[in-house]
């Protein structure tokens, strides 16, 4: 399962471009993005992969 899957199966939705709302600080705009099964957030700099 890629961290997009499992942010899609915790009920987080993405902008035409497949950014999503930040769950790991209080975000107003979408700041984290998906690439190659990973996740990262260019506000607060979490990311990882869907395990983490």
């Amino acid at each position: 399962m890629s961290a997009k899957d499992a942010a899609r199966y915790y009920g987080l939705t993405f902008d035409r471009k497949g950014w999503a709302v930040c769950p790991f600080h209080q975000d107003k705009h979408p700041s984290m993005s998906f690439r190659g099964g990973r996740f990262r957030c260019w506000a607060c700099n979490a990311s990882g992969d869907s395990i983490d």
